[in-house]
């Protein structure tokens, strides 16, 4: 299941991680990624409201058995983050480590002005 806000997924899978035991001979791995990723605390997991009222959101979506399919931002202007009001002075430092500067730009991209709203 993936949250509302989530337009990317990538999924793995694997059968043969554990052959050499017979317990575990038919169990398969599956491993997903998402972005944006969910499941953050107090966040809803999705909106209320008709099916596809949401489309335009992002360019290029149609409605299809009433869900949004297709299209996806190129930049979607969002904080995911609670504290980015906090985060809001570290935003144009240039001294800050890579992942660091990544994690505001996933994470806060709308206090930090990384985005353009759509």
């Amino acid at each position: 299941m993936a949250w509302y806000e989530t337009y990317k997924i990538g999924c793995g899978m694997r059968t043969d991680c554990l052959e050499s035991d017979p317990r575990f001979k038919y169990m398969l791995y599956i491993v997903c990624h998402y972005d944006p990723g969910g499941n953050m605390l107090n966040d809803p997991i999705y909106e209320s409201g008709e099916p596809c009222s949401k489309c335009k959101r992002y360019p290029g979506s149609k409605c299809e058995k009433n869900l949004c399919a297709g299209g996806g931002p190129a930049v979607y202007c969002k904080d995911f983050y609670n504290n980015c009001n906090t985060l809001q002075q570290y935003c144009r430092m240039t001294t800050l480590p890579q992942d660091f500067k990544e994690s505001l730009k996933k994470g806060c991209n709308k206090t930090c002005h990384y985005c353009t709203p759509i």
